[in-house]
């Protein structure tokens, strides 16, 4: 379980959990590749992913503490990189079954719906997002299953809209830049009476300082991994 006071830098749980799969997972999948056929590879990890995106529901259902034990645990919070992976020996695979089009169109605008639904509707209460935790990770499977195999018009236009490219490239610098922009300016005193024009200026401020860490920091990291691929 996690427990941490990291204060401003609290949500570099998740880097570390990322950092965890980007380490041992590569074996993993090294020796799973050697001996299974991609499609019983990405079977096995279906089902991983299954019982991992079930496991968070189960422990509301058990009456299990929630907070950072449902939400950041690392167990918790594998379901969206097992579906991925799963997702990518599946495509990979010569003798995969390939529903129809239709089919994962319909899938894939659930899904979108479900993310609006997550945005704009969820509340944050510890079962809700625990319960939110296990839907996006489905729903944005969906999408991207769409996206590669048959891609709709509409949902290609929204992904390659110039301002959607332009937040996509610098999203890590968002997620890393944006909370402790937030924790200071908002989360660490009582609430002002201007707290609209606070969280507005945390918002330009954030995209402001994740498009300065994408052009001083991101972009020259990524020319050296390409020099050195």
């Amino acid at each position: 379980e996690v427990h941490h006071s990291l204060g401003l830098f609290g949500h570099t749980w998740s880097l570390a959990l990322e950092e965890q799969f980007y380490i041992l997972f590569p074996a993993i999948f090294l020796i799973l590749s050697r001996t299974m056929s991609r499609l019983n590879v990405a079977r096995l990890l279906f089902l991983a992913a299954a019982a991992e995106l079930l496991y968070r529901p189960v422990l509301i259902i058990s009456g299990q503490p929630l907070g950072h034990f449902a939400n950041n645990h690392d167990i918790a919070g594998l379901g969206g990189l097992l579906l991925g992976s799963a997702l990518a020996f599946w495509l990979a695979s010569p003798d995969r079954y390939r529903p129809r089009d239709s089919i994962v169109h319909v899938v894939a605008g659930i899904g979108v719906v479900a993310i609006i639904l997550v945005v704009f509707v969820a509340d944050q209460t510890p079962t809700d997002t625990a319960i939110w935790y296990s839907v996006v990770p489905l729903a944005s499977a969906a999408i991207l299953l769409d996206q590669v195999t048959s891609p709709q018009r509409w949902m290609a236009r929204v992904l390659t809209f110039a301002p959607a490219i332009w937040i996509g490239r610098r999203s890590y610098g968002l997620y890393l830049w944006h909370y402790p922009i937030y924790y200071t300016i908002l989360w660490t005193k009582p609430a002002p009476s201007n707290t609209a024009l606070l969280q507005i200026g945390a918002f330009v401020l954030s995209f402001g300082v994740a498009a300065v860490s994408y052009a001083v920091i991101e972009k020259p990291a990524l020319r050296l991994k390409n020099r050195f691929e």
